[in-house]
């Protein structure tokens, strides 16, 4: 019976410690919650081709979540496995660097080419001024239409679809 109290006190200890835990916890996620960070918003990112070689450079404009716009440039591109015959179908990375005149924002898309489709997602890696708290997922798209463009008598569109926020 003595050793049955002599639990009980620790029980009562360890559920006392555990109840201090998680007022902290909680008071701490009050506190992060009252930081002043936007709620997700829809945004399309719309990335237009105007040179593929000797890296892809284009123009881009933003709606919803951001209204923004200004050119891009593909910093990083590999296909897995590495040596894949270039336009054959299969698994790519790619890293781009959306600028304007409010800053700056890295994206990361991981997509798979398959037949007569591209499928993908992407995320804000990191930015810079107004981007720089800028968080975003969403998925990939790629297509072209018969619009004159900077690259011809064609526009080609690296379209991103998905959810952005910018941090207070």
């Amino acid at each position: 019976m003595v050793w049955h109290h002599h639990w009980e006190g620790k029980t009562m200890r360890v559920r006392s410690i555990a109840a201090a835990f998680a007022m902290g916890i909680a008071s701490v996620g009050l506190s992060l919650s009252s930081a002043g960070a936007e709620a997700p918003a829809a945004v399309v990112i719309q990335a237009h081709a105007c040179a593929f070689a000797p890296e892809q450079v284009g123009v881009w404009d933003a709606s919803g979540g951001i209204e923004d716009s200004g050119s891009y440039v593909r910093t990083f591109a590999i296909s897995a496995p590495p040596d894949r015959p270039p336009f054959t179908l299969g698994p790519f990375r790619e890293e781009f660097v959306f600028t304007s005149s409010q800053g700056t924002f890295t994206v990361m898309a991981e997509e798979r080419s398959t037949e007569g489709s591209l499928e993908g997602v992407w995320q804000i890696h990191h930015g810079t001024d107004a981007y720089a708290s800028a968080s975003g997922h969403g998925t990939v798209d790629f297509f072209f239409t018969p619009v004159p463009s900077c690259f011809g008598n064609v526009t080609f569109t690296f379209q991103l679809t998905g959810v952005i926020s910018k941090a207070g």
